[in-house]
Protein backbone atom coordinates (compact mmCIF):
# COMPACT_ATOMS: atom_id res chain seq x y z
CA UNK A 1 0.00 0.00 0.00
CA UNK A 2 2.56 2.60 0.89
CA UNK A 3 4.72 2.01 -2.33
CA UNK A 4 1.38 2.53 -4.06
CA UNK A 5 0.68 6.05 -2.43
CA UNK A 6 4.42 6.73 -2.67
CA UNK A 7 3.91 6.24 -6.35
CA UNK A 8 0.82 8.04 -6.66
CA UNK A 9 2.16 11.12 -4.92
CA UNK A 10 5.51 11.16 -7.16
CA UNK A 11 3.87 10.77 -10.55
CA UNK A 12 1.98 14.15 -9.26
CA UNK A 13 5.18 15.36 -8.07
CA UNK A 14 3.44 16.17 -5.15
CA UNK A 15 3.78 15.35 -1.26
CA UNK A 16 1.98 14.76 1.12
CA UNK A 17 0.45 17.17 3.83
CA UNK A 18 -0.82 17.32 7.60
CA UNK A 19 -4.56 18.46 8.63
CA UNK A 20 -3.50 22.23 8.75
CA UNK A 21 -2.68 24.22 5.63
CA UNK A 22 0.74 25.22 5.16
CA UNK A 23 2.37 22.46 6.95
CA UNK A 24 3.63 19.98 4.39
CA UNK A 25 6.05 16.92 4.51
CA UNK A 26 8.20 16.28 1.74
CA UNK A 27 7.83 12.30 2.56
CA UNK A 28 6.54 9.94 4.54
CA UNK A 29 9.06 9.20 6.85
CA UNK A 30 10.61 13.06 6.89
CA UNK A 31 11.89 14.67 10.54
CA UNK A 32 8.18 16.03 11.76
CA UNK A 33 6.53 12.91 11.18
CA UNK A 34 9.26 11.40 13.45
CA UNK A 35 8.44 13.50 15.91
CA UNK A 36 5.38 12.51 16.05
CA UNK A 37 6.03 8.87 16.18
CA UNK A 38 8.76 9.19 18.72
CA UNK A 39 6.69 11.24 21.24
CA UNK A 40 3.58 8.94 21.22
CA UNK A 41 6.34 5.55 21.57
CA UNK A 42 7.48 8.35 24.42
CA UNK A 43 3.88 8.34 25.94
CA UNK A 44 4.26 4.71 25.86
CA UNK A 45 7.98 3.85 27.24
CA UNK A 46 7.04 6.30 30.23
CA UNK A 47 3.22 4.40 31.05
CA UNK A 48 4.59 0.77 30.71
CA UNK A 49 7.01 2.30 33.42
CA UNK A 50 5.44 4.15 36.01
CA UNK A 51 2.15 5.76 36.20
CA UNK A 52 0.45 7.39 33.54
CA UNK A 53 0.96 10.94 33.51
CA UNK A 54 -2.08 13.44 33.04
CA UNK A 55 -0.71 14.70 29.84
CA UNK A 56 -1.73 11.36 28.00
CA UNK A 57 -5.56 12.13 29.27
CA UNK A 58 -5.33 15.75 27.42
CA UNK A 59 -6.19 14.57 24.28
CA UNK A 60 -8.01 11.19 23.30
CA UNK A 61 -5.84 10.54 20.14
CA UNK A 62 -3.07 10.33 23.22
CA UNK A 63 -4.68 8.42 25.47
CA UNK A 64 -5.61 6.19 22.89
CA UNK A 65 -2.35 5.40 21.35
CA UNK A 66 -0.90 4.91 24.88
CA UNK A 67 -3.70 2.66 25.98
CA UNK A 68 -3.20 0.33 22.29
CA UNK A 69 0.57 0.36 23.36
CA UNK A 70 0.78 -0.36 26.70
CA UNK A 71 -0.39 -3.72 28.66
CA UNK A 72 -0.26 -2.15 31.96
CA UNK A 73 -2.16 0.91 30.95
CA UNK A 74 -4.81 -0.94 29.30
CA UNK A 75 -5.29 -3.06 32.30
CA UNK A 76 -5.48 -0.21 34.63
CA UNK A 77 -7.99 2.09 32.11
CA UNK A 78 -10.66 -0.71 31.41
CA UNK A 79 -13.93 -0.71 34.21
CA UNK A 80 -13.34 -4.63 34.87
CA UNK A 81 -15.78 -6.84 35.18
CA UNK A 82 -15.98 -5.18 31.84
CA UNK A 83 -19.82 -4.79 30.17
CA UNK A 84 -19.94 -6.72 26.88
CA UNK A 85 -23.03 -6.11 24.39
CA UNK A 86 -23.30 -8.99 22.01
CA UNK A 87 -25.75 -8.63 19.65
CA UNK A 88 -27.86 -7.53 22.90
CA UNK A 89 -27.05 -10.52 24.81
CA UNK A 90 -25.02 -8.80 27.78
CA UNK A 91 -21.96 -10.67 29.42
CA UNK A 92 -18.85 -9.11 31.40
CA UNK A 93 -15.14 -10.20 31.31
CA UNK A 94 -13.25 -10.17 34.33
CA UNK A 95 -9.74 -8.94 34.45
CA UNK A 96 -8.25 -12.21 34.40
CA UNK A 97 -10.08 -12.90 30.94
CA UNK A 98 -8.41 -10.41 29.29
CA UNK A 99 -6.25 -10.38 26.76
CA UNK A 100 -4.12 -7.22 25.73
CA UNK A 101 -6.33 -5.60 22.55
CA UNK A 102 -4.02 -3.65 20.19
CA UNK A 103 -6.53 -2.13 18.08
CA UNK A 104 -5.34 -0.68 15.04
CA UNK A 105 -2.04 -0.47 16.98
CA UNK A 106 -0.05 -2.27 14.59
CA UNK A 107 -2.52 -1.37 11.38
CA UNK A 108 -0.06 0.71 8.34
CA UNK A 109 -2.94 3.62 9.12
CA UNK A 110 -6.48 4.50 10.71
CA UNK A 111 -9.70 5.71 9.27
CA UNK A 112 -11.98 8.05 10.69
CA UNK A 113 -15.23 9.66 8.95
CA UNK A 114 -16.69 12.64 8.95
CA UNK A 115 -19.30 14.76 7.93
CA UNK A 116 -17.48 17.87 7.22
CA UNK A 117 -13.54 18.95 6.94
CA UNK A 118 -14.54 21.39 10.18
CA UNK A 119 -15.61 18.70 12.32
CA UNK A 120 -11.94 17.51 12.47
CA UNK A 121 -11.46 20.01 15.12
CA UNK A 122 -12.91 17.96 17.63
CA UNK A 123 -9.64 15.51 17.65
CA UNK A 124 -8.11 18.31 19.53
CA UNK A 125 -10.71 19.25 22.05
CA UNK A 126 -9.58 18.60 25.39
CA UNK A 127 -13.10 18.93 27.00
CA UNK A 128 -14.68 15.95 25.60
CA UNK A 129 -15.45 12.99 27.82
CA UNK A 130 -16.98 10.27 25.43
CA UNK A 131 -15.25 8.74 22.34
CA UNK A 132 -16.09 5.27 20.40
CA UNK A 133 -13.40 3.30 18.73
CA UNK A 134 -14.70 1.64 15.51
CA UNK A 135 -13.74 -1.24 13.86
CA UNK A 136 -16.08 -1.61 10.55
CA UNK A 137 -16.14 -5.55 9.52
CA UNK A 138 -17.32 -4.28 6.14
CA UNK A 139 -17.41 -7.89 4.41
CA UNK A 140 -19.47 -9.38 7.53
CA UNK A 141 -21.92 -6.38 8.29
CA UNK A 142 -21.30 -6.04 11.36
CA UNK A 143 -19.03 -3.17 13.88
CA UNK A 144 -17.19 -4.02 17.12
CA UNK A 145 -17.05 -0.73 19.63
CA UNK A 146 -15.12 0.20 21.89
CA UNK A 147 -17.39 2.80 24.37
CA UNK A 148 -14.66 4.93 26.30
CA UNK A 149 -15.49 7.56 28.78
CA UNK A 150 -13.56 10.31 30.27
CA UNK A 151 -14.07 10.46 34.68
CA UNK A 152 -14.16 13.46 36.76
CA UNK A 153 -10.87 12.74 37.63
CA UNK A 154 -9.76 13.22 34.06
CA UNK A 155 -8.68 9.71 32.97
CA UNK A 156 -10.15 7.83 30.45
CA UNK A 157 -11.24 4.29 30.36
CA UNK A 158 -13.07 1.43 28.30
CA UNK A 159 -16.32 0.76 29.68
CA UNK A 160 -17.89 -1.06 26.98
CA UNK A 161 -17.80 -3.53 24.03
CA UNK A 162 -20.75 -3.69 21.66
CA UNK A 163 -20.81 -5.82 19.03
CA UNK A 164 -23.62 -4.82 16.50
CA UNK A 165 -24.74 -5.29 12.84
CA UNK A 166 -23.87 -3.20 10.45
CA UNK A 167 -27.19 -2.08 9.51
CA UNK A 168 -27.55 -0.38 12.68
CA UNK A 169 -24.96 1.68 12.09
CA UNK A 170 -25.32 5.49 11.32
CA UNK A 171 -23.30 5.27 8.26
CA UNK A 172 -24.79 1.65 7.41
CA UNK A 173 -26.06 3.36 3.57
CA UNK A 174 -22.58 5.09 3.03
CA UNK A 175 -20.49 1.86 4.36
CA UNK A 176 -22.28 -0.59 2.24
CA UNK A 177 -21.44 1.50 -0.82
CA UNK A 178 -18.02 1.95 0.24
CA UNK A 179 -16.99 -1.66 0.63
CA UNK A 180 -18.02 -2.46 -3.23
CA UNK A 181 -16.45 0.46 -4.45
CA UNK A 182 -13.46 -0.25 -2.77
CA UNK A 183 -13.14 -3.97 -4.22
CA UNK A 184 -14.85 -4.07 -7.75
CA UNK A 185 -13.15 -1.25 -10.49
CA UNK A 186 -16.21 -1.39 -12.52
CA UNK A 187 -18.06 0.10 -9.68
CA UNK A 188 -15.52 2.66 -9.16
CA UNK A 189 -15.95 3.73 -12.06
CA UNK A 190 -19.50 3.74 -12.46
CA UNK A 191 -19.30 5.95 -8.99
CA UNK A 192 -16.66 8.54 -10.02
CA UNK A 193 -17.09 12.27 -10.53
CA UNK A 194 -15.46 13.35 -13.64
CA UNK A 195 -13.87 15.37 -14.00
CA UNK A 196 -12.44 14.76 -10.40
CA UNK A 197 -10.84 17.16 -7.71
CA UNK A 198 -7.82 16.89 -6.44
CA UNK A 199 -6.01 18.60 -3.96
CA UNK A 200 -2.73 18.90 -2.75
CA UNK A 201 -0.39 21.16 -0.82
CA UNK A 202 2.33 23.34 -2.64
CA UNK A 203 6.12 21.96 -0.71
CA UNK A 204 7.84 25.32 -0.88
CA UNK A 205 4.50 28.07 -0.94
CA UNK A 206 1.98 26.04 1.42
CA UNK A 207 -0.71 27.11 -1.00
CA UNK A 208 -3.07 24.68 -2.64
CA UNK A 209 -2.78 23.25 -5.88
CA UNK A 210 -5.93 22.35 -7.24
CA UNK A 211 -6.47 20.74 -10.31
CA UNK A 212 -8.84 17.61 -11.92
CA UNK A 213 -8.22 13.90 -13.00
CA UNK A 214 -9.78 11.79 -15.46
CA UNK A 215 -11.18 8.60 -14.51
CA UNK A 216 -8.59 6.65 -16.48
CA UNK A 217 -5.93 9.11 -14.46
CA UNK A 218 -7.44 8.11 -11.35
CA UNK A 219 -7.21 4.65 -12.50
CA UNK A 220 -3.69 4.99 -12.90
CA UNK A 221 -2.25 6.41 -9.99
CA UNK A 222 -5.07 5.63 -7.68
CA UNK A 223 -3.76 4.68 -3.97
CA UNK A 224 -5.05 1.13 -2.59
CA UNK A 225 -8.42 2.02 -1.11
CA UNK A 226 -9.21 0.47 2.69
CA UNK A 227 -11.43 -2.14 2.84
CA UNK A 228 -12.43 -5.52 4.18
CA UNK A 229 -12.11 -3.94 7.54
CA UNK A 230 -11.53 -0.21 8.51
CA UNK A 231 -11.66 1.77 11.78
CA UNK A 232 -13.98 5.24 12.90
CA UNK A 233 -12.45 6.84 15.38
CA UNK A 234 -16.15 9.34 17.25
CA UNK A 235 -14.72 11.83 19.20
CA UNK A 236 -17.71 13.16 18.70
CA UNK A 237 -18.73 14.15 15.51
CA UNK A 238 -22.04 14.34 14.51
CA UNK A 239 -23.14 12.48 11.35
CA UNK A 240 -26.21 14.30 10.77
CA UNK A 241 -25.46 14.82 6.67
CA UNK A 242 -27.04 11.12 4.92
CA UNK A 243 -26.32 12.78 1.81
CA UNK A 244 -21.97 13.00 2.33
CA UNK A 245 -19.03 11.45 3.98
CA UNK A 246 -15.10 12.13 4.37
CA UNK A 247 -12.84 9.35 4.49
CA UNK A 248 -9.83 10.30 6.08
CA UNK A 249 -6.52 7.70 5.67
CA UNK A 250 -4.42 8.53 8.60
CA UNK A 251 -0.49 6.66 8.65
CA UNK A 252 0.38 5.83 12.31
CA UNK A 253 4.30 5.69 11.81
CA UNK A 254 4.48 8.71 9.42
CA UNK A 255 3.01 11.73 7.99
CA UNK A 256 0.68 10.26 5.52
CA UNK A 257 -2.64 11.73 5.34
CA UNK A 258 -5.36 11.16 2.50
CA UNK A 259 -8.90 12.01 2.47
CA UNK A 260 -12.18 11.13 0.09
CA UNK A 261 -14.49 13.34 -0.49
CA UNK A 262 -18.16 11.32 -1.60
CA UNK A 263 -21.31 12.72 -2.00
CA UNK A 264 -24.94 11.53 -3.20
CA UNK A 265 -25.64 13.05 -6.68
CA UNK A 266 -28.90 11.88 -7.70
CA UNK A 267 -29.71 9.08 -5.29
CA UNK A 268 -26.38 7.56 -6.00
CA UNK A 269 -23.01 7.86 -3.73
CA UNK A 270 -20.12 9.67 -5.92
CA UNK A 271 -16.61 10.11 -4.88
CA UNK A 272 -16.22 13.69 -5.81
CA UNK A 273 -13.04 14.94 -4.51
CA UNK A 274 -8.82 13.46 -3.48
CA UNK A 275 -6.84 15.44 -1.18
CA UNK A 276 -3.28 14.74 -0.05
Amino acid sequence: MNKLVYSFLLALSLCACNTKKGETNSNFEDSDSDSVVNFKDSIAGIIEEQTVPKSADELFDDFIYGFMSSKKMQRQRIAFPLEVDEYGKTKTIEESEWKIDRLYKNQEFYTVLYDKVNDCSVEKDTSIYHAVVEWIYLNENRVKKYDFNRGKNGEWKLTKIIYERMSKNVNTDFLSFYQKFATDSAFMRAHLETPLEFISVDEETGEDIKGTLTADQWFDLQPEMPNGRISNVIYGQQYKNPNQKILFMRGLANGMMLSFKFKKIGGDWKLVSFVN
